[in-house]
């Protein structure tokens, strides 16, 4: 996880937010929760110049862009005038919108076949996961990412037929079916003329299980089934080697994103000062007898800001 720093000042408040909620972090342990990734997949947030978040093939990494959350902070106003509310459904459509490129990546990084449209399938994987792994908000969350399409629909938003997506209220419905169908009791509230309409309301139990199922089938080579392996996901060795290594694996992609185009010897001085540092913080962490839980905090975290929280650095 990576939050760069943005070339808009006003970016900057976003940036500090997003940071300090943690949110993608966590989403990011629940993901290790589920999954076994062949290699480190790095989120990161940066100024783009447009609104968007895209998978990124050559780097293996997923772009968040701040200025997608300006203009989802722009479009939910419009129709939410709580603040709470607000946040809530923005941060909630960000989710599913990361999720969303993360199926892009999966695909790519799994060589999943995708006999449909590519689109509609990360659709799918996006609410599926927050229905599955999601919690009690988990619905919720699928909900406004679905809200976000429905939004731009009635904004008038131009999409051309060729596009590779589904149209906007297409994506809308498609998500709110697959949440309907995961629990037609809970959810009841959502059928009527103003939500999901009751013909496609009666067909969507049916529809949530099969593709529940093949998505399912698609990941069973990659998912962890026991409980040994869900803390393996979490990275934690409860030793300060495995401290230290997990820091160094997260400054090392830092320094890679920061260094891709700098003077070389810049970059080695760059990477020598992480080696120092991570040196230390192993020899730190044994000269002070860090406990066992500081140690498994550092090596959950998922960015510097997040070890720092652990509060063992000095």
């Amino acid at each position: 996880m990576h939050y760069n720093a943005p070339r808009n000042p006003r970016h900057e408040i976003v940036r500090a937010y997003l940071e300090k909620a943690g949110i993608f972090e966590q989403v990011a342990l629940a993901l290790n929760s589920l999954l076994r990734f062949p290699r480190l997949v790095m989120i990161e947030w940066r100024d783009c110049g447009i609104a968007n978040a895209f998978w990124e093939p050559k780097s293996g990494r997923i772009i968040l862009c701040y200025e997608l959350v300006e203009d989802l902070d722009a479009m939910f106003g419009r129709v939410l005038r709580d603040n709470a509310r607000r946040r809530s459904a923005v941060m909630s459509a960000i989710v599913f919108s990361f999720l969303h490129e993360f199926g892009h990546g999966a695909i790519a990084t799994f060589k999943l076949p995708a006999v449909g449209r590519e689109e509609d399938a990360v659709d799918q994987l996006a609410a599926l996961f927050l229905i599955a792994a999601g919690g009690k908000d988990g619905g919720t969350v699928a909900m406004f990412g679905a809200e976000f399409f429905h939004l731009l629909a009635q904004a008038d938003h131009r999409q051309q037929y060729f596009d590779e997506h589904s149209l906007d209220d297409q994506r809308f419905y498609n998500v709110l079916c697959l949440v309907f169908g995961s629990d037609p009791q809970r959810y009841a509230w959502m059928v009527g003329d103003a939500g999901l309409p009751v013909s496609r309301a009666r067909r969507c139990p049916a529809e949530y299980a099969k593709l529940s199922a093949a998505w399912e089938a698609l990941l069973k080579d990659y998912m962890r089934t026991s409980l040994s392996e869900v803390t393996a996901s979490q990275r934690t060795t409860n030793t300060c080697e495995g401290a230290a290594n997990h820091v160094l694996a997260i400054l090392s992609e830092r320094w890679r994103i920061e260094m891709s185009n700098a003077d070389p010897t810049d970059a080695a001085r760059s990477r020598a000062r992480i080696d120092q540092l991570v040196a230390a913080i192993h020899q730190q962490c044994r000269a002070r007898r860090w406990p066992v839980a500081s140690i498994s905090c550092v090596e959950r975290a998922l960015s510097i800001p997040a070890i720092e929280k652990c509060n063992v650095l000095q």
